[in-house]
């Protein structure tokens, strides 16, 4: 299984509405797309917003990331985010929101 983790801080707080729509098209994508096993998001805040999502495999989650609703939030990205932080793994498993967290920090960590 291919588990992509993302971590999203905003600009600011006026940024949120424009986040939030173009996030919402974005999960609502991921919920239907092919391979998709889960799709989660959660919030920190009025700031930081996290996204966990498993795949059947790999391939699949570069289809979704490269097309529709997604790419369109990415493309648009730069002017809500102040940073966007990815990170992926092969699991058998889902993780939990810590585990995530856990990941992403260890990754930072290591750059």
């Amino acid at each position: 299984m291919f588990v992509s983790y993302t971590r999203l801080e905003l600009k600011s707080y006026w940024k949120l509405f424009q986040f939030l729509s173009a996030s919402n098209k974005a999960k609502k994508q991921a919920e239907t797309s092919s391979g998709n096993q889960q799709v989660a998001t959660y919030n920190e805040g009025f700031r930081y917003f996290l996204t966990l999502s498993a795949w059947d495999k790999k391939e699949d989650m570069l289809r979704f990331m490269r097309s529709g609703a997604h790419a369109e939030a990415m493309k648009r990205s730069k002017e809500f985010a102040k940073s966007v932080v990815t990170i992926n793994f092969d699991l058998d498993y889902i993780p939990d929101w810590k585990e995530a967290k856990e990941r992403l920090d260890n990754s930072l960590k290591e750059r």
